[in-house]
């Protein structure tokens, strides 16, 4: 029976909780070592695990389960898994955590990655940890994300469903990366509001109409950014904002509800 509402049906693999709508096949994951610790609460429909095998940490994204809090169809987010591996090989960037392999398993598709070791944007907690950065440092990472997405719209990939659980802090608080560009797309490509993922903040207003997107799209996710670094990311206010007024200026203009009125 599936679970649309209430309580979550709860399943362990290597004493590591997975929050499901229903029961599904995770025996495939001995396969690639030890489980110690399960992500979740994205709204892609896929399910994060970190493994451990010889001494080596992998990250691994499913598709294929229903996570809890997920109505989407785990066939769509299985086809939009096994095509991001495309994206992956338009682009590599530092800031872009790679694609290791990707393998067919038991009712879903699954793909490895490097694990990175540090802590993402996903509570305030980790928010405010990452806000008590000097203003040096978090324009160095910012800078770093704003090349990586320049990369992308080289190769005409625009990031859709951006959030703020793709953006971590590795390496000793050295590095910023994106775990995942897989809700990216390749242009030309349109809009579809009821599957377009990611955090609203970064989700620009065309996003949310069945029209073509184009870089534009990207620039207001640049701009959307630089508001989480630098000041109010939620509603883009004038204060607090940490940043010169230049650069307020530009994110203000790269965040224009208007599509011709962005830079």
């Amino acid at each position: 029976m599936i679970t649309l509402y209430g309580e979550p049906f709860i399943m362990t693999v290597d004493g590591q909780p997975i929050h499901l709508r229903e029961a599904h096949d995770f025996s495939w994951l001995h396969a690639f070592g030890h489980v110690f610790r399960v992500l979740q609460g994205t709204t892609s429909g896929c399910i994060g695990f970190g493994v451990e095998k010889d001494g080596q940490r992998f990250y691994l994204r499913h598709a294929g389960a229903l996570p809890f809090g997920f109505f989407g169809d785990p066939e769509q987010a299985i086809d939009d898994l096994r095509a991001s591996l495309a994206l992956y090989r338009c682009v590599q960037h530092p800031a872009i955590n790679p694609v290791l392999s990707q393998h067919e398993v038991p009712g879903g598709f699954v793909q490895a990655f490097p694990w990175l070791e540090g802590f993402v944007l996903s509570s305030e907690e980790d928010y405010a940890r990452f806000r008590a950065f000097s203003l040096v440092q978090r324009l160095a990472w910012y800078d770093a994300l704003v090349d990586a997405l320049a990369a992308c719209e080289q190769q005409g990939i625009i990031p859709l469903g951006l959030s703020d659980t793709h953006l971590i802090i590795h390496d000793q608080n050295r590095h910023i990366a994106l775990t995942t560009i897989h809700r990216f797309r390749q242009l030309p490509t349109m809009s579809a509001p009821a599957r377009t993922p990611g955090m609203p903040w970064y989700r620009a207003p065309e996003c949310q109409q069945e029209v073509a997107l184009d870089e534009t799209t990207a620039v207001f996710t640049a701009g959307a950014l630089a508001y989480t670094f630098l000041g109010d990311r939620v509603h883009r206010n004038p204060q607090p904002w940490e940043g010169s007024p230049q650069m307020l200026s530009l994110a203000s203009t790269a965040t224009h509800l208007l599509r011709e009125q962005r830079q």
